[in-house]
């Protein structure tokens, strides 16, 4: 995995885009709302393409619910761990303000 170096922060340089945890278990797909809804009310991990459609992933990676994001079994990969809210504020913060930070996050510039 490559990374970015933002401020004094080191990120993902992609989107995340995994179908299993870090121990091997399967995340599985919803690949419906109903399923996505379904997986959120029982407290099932689930993952799913931006508007369920798998063209998205290579612009958009996974999309994931709270219950695969907190899973004890971690979802990102080995050295590497989902942000804190304060960790996303320092980015944001760093880049602009929210409301400037999510377009130079796309950029593909430095």
């Amino acid at each position: 995995m490559k990374e970015v170096s933002i401020g004094n922060q080191v990120w993902m340089d992609r989107n995340l885009s995994v179908d299993k945890f870090r121990n091997g278990d399967i995340i599985k797909e919803a690949k419906t709302d109903e399923e996505w809804k379904e997986a959120g009310e029982k407290g099932l991990p689930a993952w799913s393409y931006y508007r369920n459609d798998p063209a998205t992933e290579s612009k958009y990676g996974k999309l994931y619910n709270w219950h695969a994001v907190n899973d004890f079994h971690g979802i990102c990969p080995t050295g590497w761990y989902v942000p804190s809210d304060g960790e996303y504020t320092v980015l944001t913060d760093y880049l602009g303000g929210t409301s400037v930070a999510g377009g130079k996050m796309k950029s593909t510039g430095t």
